[in-house]
């Protein structure tokens, strides 16, 4: 696989690392995808405190120590990116019992009830001891803080002035224990991991890397202030094009390269406009149907709903009674719904997580209490049946409109990419637009499966050019 120079680490990194922001220890598809991606040459695993309740590392460090016992990789040949900052889960708890013991930490900023964020020393300190247990490692090869301009969002003082004072007054802070932790072994590298390294200067929550470099230049000037990490995707370019350095002269690429700083690409296949995902990825088309069709189809899942509805006086408890009735609504929740899809991915999940467990409801207590009836055991086989074409069929039309929304995407990508690539499909592309860029050192992908990794070790080689920075905007 293409490898790169991480900056100044001088670690040798493939041009696509495992994202694990939805990866967990329990599921063992994600074990899979790790062990897969691992033995095929990805090197780089990104991950943070806050992923998966603290699984997505426990799911690392057991895959790492596996193949290492195995003696099919070697520790020191994975760099490892992990994160901290996030309170919330089980790191809210145990916040909130330091708390309860009298020992508080400091510089907690409340986003909401259920988060909160802090990069204070004592508490980065202990979250950095927690990854290694999870991790089972001796040490993090980068170690970056998360999204600290939380604090610019969720902070009220007199003045922007003082606000961004005492923002910069918590990273050096930090960045002083970061020093410490790398002195003691227990990391090799540190940096920051934020959303608006590429926003314009005048955000309220933008954060400069020239004054992030000043402030670990100022602590050392053999500091180990090494990786930045922010987003960037076809749908947000102008992350990488917008001069908000050194007087709005430069970008934010540039001024790390020019400082030999190693970037982390995220959300490389993901863009967010106006609050919404957008999934830069060609979508299987289960079924050539049109919404009219599907709709048609609807209709007939609502008739056999009706019709189940006869029997589920059936059921003896009232409660698990009313729920089943409820449940069998779904034709007519799929239609009156139609319009408020926002995307095949949105859909999916909530195929997933409401539809199909709504509908395995009802057919599970409508059969425990009708077993014995052959005639209404048909009954539920074709209903379950037809509700899954039904989903198909709907699935089907959200990734034909994406599919043709995409066309644009790959005509535009191809105008700036050699044409061995232009059969590649949008997810593949994606990914190395950014990967061509001399700047970046690798693109993190979620890789929660196997065909995820594949997609991504089928890329050919290439060799990285001036040619594409005119598609990211780049003198």
């Amino acid at each position: 696989m293409h490898k790169n120079r991480l900056g100044k680490t001088n670690l040798n990194v493939s041009f696509a690392g495992y994202g694990s922001y939805r990866v967990s220890n329990r599921i063992q598809e994600h074990h899979e995808s790790l062990e897969y991606a691992l033995l095929n040459g990805i090197n780089l695993i990104d991950t943070s405190s806050n992923y998966a309740e603290g699984e997505s590392e426990i799911l690392i460090g057991n895959v790492i120590e596996k193949l290492s016992s195995d003696n099919k990789i070697k520790r020191e040949e994975i760099t490892i990116v992990s994160k901290g900052g996030y309170i919330q889960g089980k790191n809210l708890q145990f916040v909130n019992e330091k708390k309860i013991e009298g020992i508080p930490y400091k510089e907690i900023v409340v986003c909401s009830p259920d988060l909160q964020h802090s990069i204070d020393p004592d508490f980065l300190s202990d979250q950095i001891d927690l990854s290694l247990e999870r991790l089972k490692t001796d040490y993090i090869d980068v170690y970056l803080l998360h999204n600290p301009e939380y604090f610019l969002t969720y902070t009220k003082m007199n003045s922007l002035t003082e606000l961004r004072n005492e923002y910069y007054t918590r990273i050096e802070k930090a960045f002083r224990l970061l020093e410490t932790k790398v002195e003691e072994g227990k990391i090799k590298w540190y940096g920051i991991s934020s959303n608006t390294f590429g926003a314009n200067s005048d955000k309220l929550n933008f954060t400069s890397l020239e004054k992030v470099v000043e402030i670990a230049e100022s602590i050392s000037k053999t500091n180990k202030f090494a990786v930045v990490q922010f987003p960037l995707n076809a749908i947000e370019r102008s992350n990488a094009s917008t001069k908000n350095q050194n007087n709005n002269s430069i970008s934010f690429l540039e001024l790390a390269n020019k400082k030999d700083l190693g970037v982390l690409v995220n959300r490389p296949l993901n863009g967010i406009v106006d609050n919404q995902l957008i999934r830069l990825a060609d979508f299987e088309i289960k079924e050539n149907i049109s919404k009219e069709e599907t709709f048609e189809l609807a209709d007939e899942i609502s008739k056999l709903e009706n019709d189940l509805l006869n029997i589920t006086e059936g059921i003896a408890d009232e409660s698990i009674r009313n729920n089943v009735t409820d449940c069998l609504s779904l034709g007519k929740i799929l239609k009156d719904n139609f319009d408020k899809f926002n995307s095949v991915s949105h859909f999916k999940d909530l195929r997933n997580q409401y539809f199909i467990p709504r509908a395995d409801y009802a057919i599970k207590n409508l059969f425990e209490s009708n077993q014995d009836n052959k005639s209404i055991i048909s009954r539920l086989n074709n209903f379950a049946v037809h509700l899954n074409i039904l989903l198909d069929s709907f699935e089907s039309v959200f990734a034909i409109e994406a599919n043709e929304n995409n066309l644009e995407l790959h005509y535009e990508m191809n105008n700036y990419l050699d044409h061995q690539f232009h059969s590649l499909r949008l997810s593949q592309k994606s990914v190395l637009v950014t990967a061509l860029l001399e700047e970046i050192s690798c693109s993190l992908v979620g890789m929660r499966k196997t065909d995820y990794v594949k997609d991504i070790l089928e890329i050919p080689d290439f060799q990285k050019n001036d040619k594409i920075r005119m598609y990211w905007g780049l003198n």
